[in-house]
């Protein structure tokens, strides 16, 4: 009995850190975005965000995928974006008197080629983007745009007008000896917010290693 109580204890710990400190988009919210803006010509392709492993064409590793072609249609440097959102944030998403202190998100490519991503938010102060993070194919990360360090300030996150995120392609490779590249056009595939049940699997495994060790001690 002692022993629930504890491993209670703890999923209770984590799930009020969850919800006091870093803000992050629920699956339900991350299926409302869709594409916003787009640079250099941008998506020639973005289709809705989706859960269905069979509409997304691979296997995701987080809740929500999303996935589109990129073309660079103005012969520059070659970086092409489209940027996943939700202008006026649902009518004006309230993050103020919630306690976080930063916009989280798992980010996963499980595309073969690497796409860079980065996160923001809209107020009316302006806008805050964290710099672009590369990931390599089949692999995945967490980013952060902490608001101490942008100086966004409760009364901004009162009056949230968009948020979500900038998926980035570097083109310029395209038929050269770089296959780690997309190629000009080509398809992303990133998937966002993480699967609960490796959570939940990951504290559970955590406890038993717990009472095992306390029981051979």
């Amino acid at each position: 009995m002692k022993r629930f109580l504890l491993l209670s204890m703890v999923l209770g710990l984590f799930a009020g850190q969850a919800s006091a400190g870093p803000y992050t988009l629920t699956q339900a919210y991350a299926l409302t975005l869709d594409d916003v803006a787009y640079s250099d010509g941008g998506a020639m392709d973005a289709l809705s965000p989706t859960t269905s492993t069979d509409t997304y064409g691979l296997a995701m590793q987080g809740q929500v995928g999303f996935f589109g072609s990129l073309d660079d249609t103005d012969g520059g440097d070659k970086l092409a974006s489209v940027t996943m959102g939700d202008p006026g944030a649902n009518l004006s998403l309230n993050l103020s008197s919630q306690g976080y202190t930063e916009y989280r998100l798992f980010m996963a490519n499980d595309d073969d080629d690497l796409w860079s991503v980065a996160l923001y938010i809209k107020t009316l102060d302006g806008l805050d983007q964290t710099p672009f993070v590369e990931l390599a194919g089949y692999s995945s990360a967490t980013l952060v745009l902490d608001f101490a360090t942008f100086g966004i300030v409760d009364a901004e996150l009162a009056d949230v007008d968009d948020i979500g995120f900038i998926i980035q392609g570097d083109l310029k490779f395209s038929g050269s000896s770089n296959p780690g590249y997309p190629s000009d056009p080509d398809f992303y595939h990133v998937s966002v917010v993480p699967v609960p049940a490796a959570v939940i699997l990951g504290l559970l495994g955590l406890g038993v290693a717990g009472w095992k060790l306390r029981r051979f001690a």
